[in-house]
């Protein structure tokens, strides 16, 4: 006899919501209509009976099984409905103890400004082709670590495309390319520009498309 972990777990969940969110203060509390309070004892009920014959060896078959799916699918849906709905209303707050008991997460603290990014981030060609390259933004203070800085949003990217023995360029000449998502992104060349040398700047952008520092320019020719 194979038991569903989910089931097995949303019964021990149920436990305790039902008594809970039925009791005549939190009905009043979490503002449940006389509806949903019909639904969820009609509904918790047939559960539970229907678990009682699935949990049983000598009954367990596959109609049983489906029976049980059925209904656990349907309470499951008149819960999540009452969960939701106590959620989303402002005027109820919950306690540790609550939030376990109704399985609703304590929700990350509202964060309407990040700053700026302080960080300068490096940038190098890890790979090479003919009009291809694909470069690695990163923090050079933690140059093995995968991934955006905390707060980073996106990378900020600046170009210039000079003559192979022409001087390094004036930070006014570089020309601001699409952020990317990723601290991985690749460019393409044209025929025209293979011999010339590319010139590379990335800085970090926070939620607000707001920039960070320029980091130290980066050089390669194209081939």
């Amino acid at each position: 006899m194979i038991l569903s972990v989910k089931i097995m777990l949303y019964k021990f969940f149920l436990d305790f919501f039902v008594p809970f969110v039925l009791l005549p203060a939190n009905i009043i509390r979490f503002g449940i209509t006389p509806d949903q309070s019909d639904s969820m004892t009609s509904d918790s009920s047939d559960f539970n009976e229907k678990f009682k014959l699935y949990i049983d060896p000598t009954q367990h078959s596959t109609p049983v099984i489906n029976d049980m799916t059925v209904s656990y699918l349907k309470c499951l849906t008149t819960s999540d409905s009452i969960r939701k709905q106590i959620k989303s209303n402002v005027l109820v707050v919950l306690t540790g103890v609550e939030r376990w008991i109704l399985d609703i997460p304590t929700p990350a603290p509202f964060r309407s400004h990040v700053k700026v990014p302080d960080i300068q981030p490096a940038v190098v060609c890890v790979f090479q082709s003919a009009m291809f390259m694909k470069f690695v933004a990163f923090d050079p203070s933690a140059p093995f670590k995968r991934g955006k800085p905390k707060d980073v949003n996106s990378i900020g990217i600046k170009t210039c495309i000079v003559a192979k023995d022409a001087p390094s360029p004036d930070i006014k000449d570089y020309i601001n390319q699409t952020p990317e998502k990723n601290i991985e992104f690749e460019i393409l060349f044209t025929a025209d520009q293979v011999g010339k040398t590319l010139y590379i700047i990335c800085f970090y952008l926070n939620n607000r498309n707001e920039a960070g520092k320029d980091g130290l320019p980066f050089s390669v020719t194209i081939i």
